[in-house]
């Protein structure tokens, strides 16, 4: 059976892009690439080629596009490419106006039994048919957060074959993060789908009434690098499902408060690493999150690398970049305008946190564990701050972000502080603490400035037990126009400042 370049491309990629008109051996006119005249057909020709020589060389331009437009996994190698979606009839559009879509996933054998944190081999009830260096990911059924508030969570994790024991039984590459139990996972294969962007730039115009500017789906061992991307109600640009991903020099506008809105959203991913710029209406770039948890998905985010400036809507805004509880061993470094929410566990954050007027500049929130690290300077901005929040912040009265987390560890802040809007320097209010390893470590807290009428550190429980432990390295105060008055419980070991030599609140 003979078939077309597209049809190539449905096969390949395991989606349909748009139909499409024309015929890619004719001679590239003069207008093609004007950004003027619509290029959609003869681009669709172009990429349904490269499913088949899994190379595209676009020429340097500004291609005016009516319609969807998806490049199969694959190298794009070029100048400057500009894809200018607006003025698009969003009718036409069912989410994204670029996609790059790896190939579907393949079912593996369910799990034999049960895995354990560091576990290393993963023995499966049938054969598995894989071999050294592919890639299979366990993906949770059964609800879990690791602090209740966001029940749908989902646990999972993505590994590589690093030996073959026998046609049921692997050996990964290093071992297991988290626990799983056999019953409460799928496994799947993942076909190793990969893109590289290799134009000089790849720009991506969309519209704000169109989901996404530019989405990446189901892709491994990839480079995104280059991409600059505007518009798209949700996210200019979204990452789902991806391994072992690279992103350099990124640009992400975003500006629509249709949905919640994002720069880069980044969701069901493992091994990530991007810098740039990323700016959205609620956050800049966001990490995990998402609805219930879709079968062929990992439910936890992990590794994933932010490294640049980051920022949300001066009035609807949240922050900068946030965390989502569902997110583990990853970290932001930049300049962050309106802050940075972290949340999960083991993530850092590291650099300037700017907070919005009248808000937090550093927020923890949906910890489902005590492990954290933040380094740099935070400084609030505009309007005082409530007396429920401080310039640094976890938890109050009524909110459910940092309750029953699950895991201990230990919180280590080691920032100086610049906050005359803030009244409350840090407020750290633990609910119904459920561990006894906890501890939360200021290993330098310089204050430089802080609120000219009152000033409070709060670092006290709301109900439940109190923090067991609160260490000061550096505590320097270069503000002392007005005493700071503590709140530490008396069940609180304090080590580093005296207690007694403490005003209380």
């Amino acid at each position: 059976m003979i078939i077309g370049r597209r049809e190539a491309l449905t096969l390949a990629t395991g989606f349909a892009a748009a139909s499409a008109l024309g015929n890619c051996g004719e001679a590239q006119s003069a207008s093609f690439g004007d950004g003027r005249t619509d290029a959609t057909d003869k681009l669709l020709d172009i990429f349904a080629e490269m499913a088949v020589t899994g190379r595209s060389i676009p020429i340097a331009g500004v291609y005016k596009i009516s319609r969807p437009i998806a490049i199969p996994p694959g190298i794009v190698v070029g100048d400057n490419v500009t894809f200018d979606f607006r003025g698009a009839d969003p009718a036409n559009f069912p989410g994204a106006c670029l996609l790059v879509h790896g190939a579907v996933k393949r079912p593996l054998p369910g799990l034999l039994e049960s895995l354990k944190i560091g576990d290393r081999r993963v023995a499966f009830k049938a054969a598995h048919k894989m071999t050294m260096g592919e890639a299979f990911q366990l993906s949770g059924t059964v609800d879990f957060a690791g602090n209740g508030y966001r029940p749908y969570y989902r646990k999972g994790e993505i590994f590589r074959v690093a030996r073959v024991i026998d046609a049921r039984t692997v050996e990964i590459e290093g071992a297991c993060r988290d626990s799983y139990p056999a019953s409460g996972v799928t496994c799947w294969h993942r076909p190793g789908s990969s893109f590289s962007q290799k134009c000089k730039t790849l720009r991506v115009l969309a519209p704000d009434n169109i989901q996404f500017a530019a989405r990446f789906i189901g892709l491994d061992r990839s480079d995104i690098s280059n991409v600059q991307a505007e518009g798209g109600s949700v996210a200019a640009i979204d990452i789902l499902d991806c391994f072992e991903m690279a992103g350099k020099n990124l640009q992400a506008r975003q500006r629509s408060n249709r949905f919640d809105g994002y720069g880069i959203s980044i969701d069901a991913c493992q091994s990530i690493r991007l810098s740039g710029m990323a700016h959205g209406y609620f956050n800049g770039i966001a990490t995990g999150g998402g609805g219930k948890g879709t079968d062929g998905l990992i439910g936890m985010n992990r590794d994933i690398h932010f490294e640049g400036t980051a920022s949300s809507d001066a009035k609807g805004g949240l922050a900068g970049a946030n965390f989502h509880g569902n997110t583990e061993f990853s970290s932001y470094r930049g300049l962050f305008t309106n802050g940075v929410v972290l949340a999960g566990n083991h993530n850092e954050a590291h650099g300037e946190f700017i907070g919005k007027s009248g808000q937090s500049a550093l927020i923890f929130s949906e910890m489902h564990g005590h492990s954290f690290l933040v380094t740099g300077r935070v400084r609030t901005t505009g309007a005082d701050l409530p007396s429920n929040a401080g310039a640094i912040n976890m938890g109050s009265s009524g909110d459910d972000y940092g309750r029953h987390a699950r895991y201990g560890g230990r919180a280590i802040i080691d920032v100086s502080v610049d906050a005359p809007q803030a009244s409350r320097i840090v407020l750290w209010r633990t609910t119904d603490l459920k561990r006894k390893d906890v501890a939360l470590e200021f290993r330098r807290l310089e204050l430089v400035r802080s609120h000219p009428k009152a000033r409070f550190m709060v670092l006290s429980k709301v109900r439940g037990d109190a923090l067991p432990l609160i260490q000061f390295g550096k505590w320097q105060v270069d503000d002392k126009a007005v005493p700071i008055k503590w709140s530490i419980d008396p069940g609180t070991q304090l080590q580093g400042l005296d207690r007694r030599r403490l005003t209380a609140a």
